[in-house]
């Protein structure tokens, strides 16, 4: 270039050249494509008249799949429903909940009988106090249990009966699914309003009718119904909604005649360390009555948060326990998957020879039966699934168990039946691949 002129861009004029060596590459990959497709469907089309040669022997190994993948939805949904039914029951009891009670001790008489009573009793002095005792106790709520006997539109029930403050709403997840709580007001004037769990609804008013104003006799004394408590769901025999909820002092007093409570349920903070809570409630309760020696465990702190999580761990232990008894099944499958592809190599041994002699690869033989494996694995993986899935909405429908059948469930058996067909597949194919020509045609 002369002096002064500007520079030409770098590179520039090989521009028209890596275009056109872009383009004959494109031109020669596009050939090898239309083959590799052509190759794939001529494969796939060779499986199918194998499979379809042994009708019965390609439906049972289906049929192992099917199965296999059927019992891993069906119960990795039972699994999870039953965690999820056990989370919802423990939500629904009231989240991050310790309680305290009087522990009771049993003296020997001198004629060899015994007694029990409570070295100390729990006043609502204690439970106003507790609050005291650690800064993340959000609230607490004194508690007095009793039996009482119902009376109602003509029938009769006995249930339990809790006394509380209106503090137990927040604390227990009380909150009336119709009507209202009772207020601090008549909380404090004792006042003969009732809250009724679902049992006693529906066993003396049955489902569909509105009690909210009426009256019902509790131990022959009148009491306003306010409100119907939300359902909690049975958790073995113990039936949480078998009860009804009066004010704290009209339990005690109209109903119990008692001036001590049974219980003081204290509610914390989920991030706190509940450990550390229930050492500090102890600790609190030890100083207050002045307790030495055996009387420290005058007290009974139970930590309610732990319990629950272990339940729930059981939960979760059980939706593994029964996944891996699913995924047993699906390897048995798998087996007789390998079990069939060894028999079909077997018999097709002249084939195989007959096939590599005129020219096929390898990996032609090999991609060939790895394809009919895989294609038995997904046929009996999708029929699984659809199974698996009736199967859990069955058992929802008619045993009114909570089924959850989750998409990762899904896409987890799907997966793993592919890859059952592909590593149980493998050997038989890597073993027909290896078959020398001439030894193959020889075969007897």
């Amino acid at each position: 270039a002369a002096a002064g002129a500007p520079a030409a861009a770098p590179g520039r004029a090989g521009w028209p050249g890596l275009r056109t060596r872009v383009l004959d590459r494109a031109m020669a990959l596009a050939p090898s494509s239309r083959i590799l497709l052509t190759m794939g469907r001529s494969h796939l089309a060779e499986a199918g008249r194998a499979l379809g040669a042994n009708k019965v022997r390609s439906s049972l190994s289906t049929l192992g799949i099917l199965i296999g993948v059927a019992a891993v939805i069906a119960m990795v949904a039972l699994g999870t429903g039953a965690k999820r039914s056990m989370t919802d029951t423990i939500s629904k009891m009231g989240s991050s909940v310790i309680s305290v009670m009087p522990n009771w001790w049993r003296a020997h008489g001198h004629g060899g009988g015994g007694r029990e009573f409570a070295i100390t009793r729990l006043t609502t002095e204690d439970a106003a106090a507790l609050k005291r005792a650690h800064p993340a106790i959000r609230r607490t709520a004194p508690v007095y249990w009793c039996s009482v006997a119902l009376t109602a539109n003509g029938k009769n029930w006995n249930c339990s009966c809790i006394g509380s403050s209106p503090e137990y709403a927040e604390v227990r997840a009380q909150h009336p699914s119709v009507g209202r709580f009772y207020t601090a007001a008549e909380a404090q004037d004792r006042a003969r309003v009732i809250l009724l769990g679902r049992t006693p609804y529906r066993e003396l008013y049955g489902e569909g009718v509105n009690p909210i104003g009426q009256v019902i006799r509790v131990n022959k004394i009148p009491f306003t119904i306010i409100g119907i408590l939300p359902e909690k769901g049975s958790m073995g025999r113990w039936d949480p909604d078998d009860n009804v909820l009066v004010p704290l002092g009209t339990g005690m007093y109209r109903l119990g005649g008692d001036r001590y409570i049974s219980s003081v349920d204290i509610q914390v903070d989920p991030e706190a360390d509940v450990d550390e809570i229930v050492d500090r409630v102890k600790r609190f309760l030890i100083d207050r009555y002045r307790l030495k020696g055996d009387r420290e465990e005058s007290f009974d702190v139970r930590n309610e948060i732990a319990m629950r999580q272990a339940w729930v761990q059981v939960s979760q232990t059980m939706a593994v326990l029964l996944g891996v008894i699913a995924g047993i099944s699906l390897l048995v499958g798998g087996i007789g998957i390998m079990n069939i592809m060894l028999v079909s190599v077997t018999e097709r041994t002249r084939e195989i020879g007959l096939r590599k002699a005129v020219g096929a690869r390898q990996r032609d033989i090999l991609f060939q039966f790895l394809l009919e494996a895989v294609t038995i694995s997904l046929l009996g993986g999708t029929l699984g699934i659809l199974l698996g899935t009736g199967i859990s909405w069955l058992l929802a429908y008619f045993l009114e168990w909570t089924i959850v059948v989750t998409a990762w469930s899904v896409i987890l058996a799907f997966g793993f039946s592919a890859a059952v067909g592909i590593g149980f597949g493998f050997w038989p194919a890597r073993r027909a691949a290896r078959l020398h020509p001439a030894e193959a045609l020889r075969y007897e």
